[in-house]
């Protein structure tokens, strides 16, 4: 009796076994399935589609490229800044002190013209009325004891080999600040050098453009888009260097260089 019982529990056993193993069979299979690379799987081809317009998206019929030219040429135009500074006691008062500092740059403009400088290259780059205060009495509240005058002017000339003669005659008649000097190109001179530097650019990155379409085994077709950046030359003199030397150590550099940059898009196939 015990036999057969012990034989039935072990027959129940092994069906209960095999039961279990058919289902995680089953299950394997299933999700083995659904992970595969089935193309009829939904989510996989939904995928494949996005990516695929993703590529169509991003210009793939275009190339960019950077060109670079540049052209170098000798400076011919200088700007220089002259300024006569006024101060004087409030006593004195603020008119005063605007008719003597007009008396002083007329002086200086007037030395300036006789130097061959044109009117129309002498105008006046700022003009400045303010306080004269003192501190010392009082730290929170000053007291005002003057005025002060700031007068500047801008001058230009194309001929740079005056530019320590125009200081020393500037000075000599009323000036008292040399605030800058600025070594650069005329307009038609800049507009030349910029023209040979553009066209240097244009080669650049044409000639990028068809190597790298070559390497690539495409063909460049056309421009799809082009933007420009230039930068404008110039050797300046700030007040700090000024101070250190005399006019006679003014000399403008030898040549400056123009530069353009042009990034193009280029339509290839």
């Amino acid at each position: 009796m015990e036999q057969k019982w012990l034989f039935g529990a072990i027959v129940v056993l092994l069906m209960v076994l095999s039961g279990t193993f058919g289902y995680v069979l089953a299950n394997g299979n299933n999700q083995k399935s659904y992970f595969s690379n089935d193309p009829s799987n939904t989510q996989s081809s939904y995928n494949s589609q996005n990516t695929s317009l993703n590529s169509s998206n991003i210009g793939e019929h275009t190339l960019s490229v950077t060109g670079v030219g540049s052209a170098e040429g000798k400076p011919d135009s200088v700007q220089m800044r002259f300024g006569v500074i006024t101060e004087v006691s409030k006593d004195v008062g603020a008119d005063e002190a605007v008719n003597r500092n007009s008396a002083e740059m007329n002086q200086v403009i007037e030395s300036l013209k006789e130097e061959g400088i044109r009117e129309k290259d002498i105008e006046t780059s700022s003009f400045n009325l303010s306080f004269r205060r003192d501190y010392t009495k009082h730290r929170e509240r000053s007291e005002i004891i003057g005025y002060k005058v700031t007068h500047m002017l801008s001058v230009k000339t194309q001929d740079t080999s005056i530019v320590g003669n125009l200081i020393d005659v500037a000075v000599d008649s009323g000036a008292n600040n040399v605030g800058s000097i600025v070594f650069t190109f005329s307009e038609d001179r800049s507009d030349e050098l910029e023209a040979l530097a553009r066209e240097r650019a244009g080669e650049d990155a044409s000639n990028k453009a068809e190597g790298i379409a070559n390497s690539l085994g495409v063909e460049v077709t056309g421009v799809y888009n082009v933007a420009e950046e230039r930068y404008q030359p110039h050797r300046t003199y700030d007040e700090a260097e000024l101070a250190q030397g005399d006019s006679t150590s003014i000399v403008p550099p030898s040549s400056l260089e123009k530069a353009v940059t042009l990034n193009v898009i280029f339509k290839i196939e």
